[in-house]
């Protein structure tokens, strides 16, 4: 059983944050289809197989995969870090926090260099040629870039979902998860994508850019902390024999985080 940690705590043990670095390093410079690019290809370039908002199934049913689909992508990168570190995991950032609100961006994704090396947590060097879904051509070499915002505006953030009943606590008191899939979606979730801003801010370039996993991170323990609340399975019914691409995973499979083999450091209801 692997334990997810919050990056702020991990970011001054220099023996865990060595190891994440390194691991985070070794699948970037991997070329075939255990690497990095290949991972983040599956979210934007060049696959493309990311749901999003709720989808229409063949049926005619309404589907929410945002947050199983999210957990069997960040699952698939973490499990190729661990072919790195065995011991690793992917921690996550929480955004909500004080800290967060007074420093923004922890320094373990924020510096671009560590050690007098590039930190890989940092950026990475996209060198993206082909072919998208639609058949559009793709060239992309560069590294991933971000224009974040102002640090206060985490906090007014906060304050404006707090007054509309959206905030992370009152979205733990919906017992409906389309419900509470979508505001977590459209509330938090979006925001901080366009907060961080430059590549994240494009879902074509999110997943490239390193902090993607850790926002994730903690969007999927939010989702865990709701589960314990309402129910692991407390999804549609309709949606629990999706297939999750390219992971071949249905929905059911991805309800217990424990039968993935991990499990978050804090449960608590923040």
């Amino acid at each position: 059983m692997y334990i997810r940690e919050n990056i702020r705590n991990i970011e001054s043990d220099v023996n865990k944050i060595t190891k994440l670095r390194r691991a985070f390093s070794k699948i970037m410079d991997r070329l075939d289809n255990q690497g990095y690019a290949y991972i983040a290809n599956h979210h934007g370039w060049l696959d493309g197989l990311c749901p999003h908002g709720p989808e229409t199934d063949a049926q005619g049913n309404i589907i929410h995969n945002f947050l199983p689909w999210h957990r069997a992508y960040i699952l698939k990168l973490e499990k190729l870090l661990q072919q790195v570190e065995s011991d690793v995991s992917l921690p996550w950032w929480d955004w909500r926090s004080k800290r967060s609100r007074v420093e923004g961006i922890p320094k373990a994704l924020s510096d671009t260099k560590t050690d007098n090396k590039l930190n890989p947590l940092n950026k990475f060097h996209m060198n993206i040629r082909g072919n998208d879904k639609e058949g559009n051509r793709v060239n992309i070499n560069r590294d991933t870039f971000r224009s974040t915002g102002d640090v206060l505006d985490l906090g007014n953030r906060q304050g404006m979902l707090k007054f509309n009943q959206q905030d992370v606590p009152e979205l733990y008191r919906l017992s409906d998860f389309r419900q509470f899939s979508e505001r977590l979606r459209i509330g938090w979730h979006n925001f901080i994508h366009v907060w961080v801003g430059g590549d994240m801010s494009a879902v074509q370039t999110a997943a490239y850019d390193p902090i993607f996993y850790f926002h994730h991170c903690n969007v999927d323990r939010i989702w865990a902390i709701w589960q314990t609340i309402h129910g692991i399975d407390s999804v549609p019914p309709n949606m629990r024999d999706v297939i999750l691409q390219p992971f071949k995973m249905t929905v059911m499979e991805v309800l217990d985080i424990n039968s993935l083999g991990y499990e978050y450091a804090s449960s608590t209801t923040n």
